[in-house]
């Protein structure tokens, strides 16, 4: 009995890819959802225009994984993945790291929305490296590189905040 409970236990680990997808896109719209209420009560014009584009921005990035999910075999989503739940646990806009003020300037949150972006680059680094097979990790590393690419235009809208 106690085998069978641990081979249970162990099992909790594991998801599918399906499911580590939805969760990020979970993630992203959990995002949208924070930017979209916190951006009328922003007091700084240059920070609420960073959050009325990180809030579109997050969006985009959740129908971009649902169209991802969509294009997919059944046979790559249905494959079973392991990955540590600590890594995912820093993944809400309801963390501290991730949270900000009302009177934030657009460098504070410039910070906190790059942070995301780095925790969700190390989440699906983490899930290439852990993949069984070649597609999987594939399909983590071309989503690792679209965050790498959502640092580089985070920074440069950031930046471009700072011209006006």
């Amino acid at each position: 009995m106690d085998r069978e409970k641990s081979n249970v236990d162990d099992n909790k680990t594991y998801h599918q890819v399906r499911d580590m997808l939805q969760f990020a896109r979970a993630a992203y719209r959990k995002l949208s959802d924070y930017y979209a209420t916190r951006q009328p009560e922003i007091v700084n014009p240059r920070a609420a225009m960073l959050v009325n584009y990180l809030q579109g921005h997050a969006s985009k990035m959740g129908s971009v994984l649902s169209d991802t999910m969509a294009s997919i075999p059944d046979n790559i989503l249905g494959t079973f993945h392991q990955y540590e739940p600590e890594s995912v646990e820093r993944i809400s806009p309801e963390a501290d790291n991730l949270h900000f003020d009302v009177d934030a300037n657009p460098d504070e949150i410039a910070a906190k929305a790059l942070r995301f972006h780095e925790i969700m680059h190390d989440y699906y680094a983490k899930a290439e490296d852990m993949a069984d097979f070649k597609e999987v990790a594939e399909l983590f590393q071309s989503l690792k590189t679209e965050e790498k690419e959502n640092l580089k235009a985070i920074t440069r809208n950031a930046d471009a905040l700072q011209d006006i």
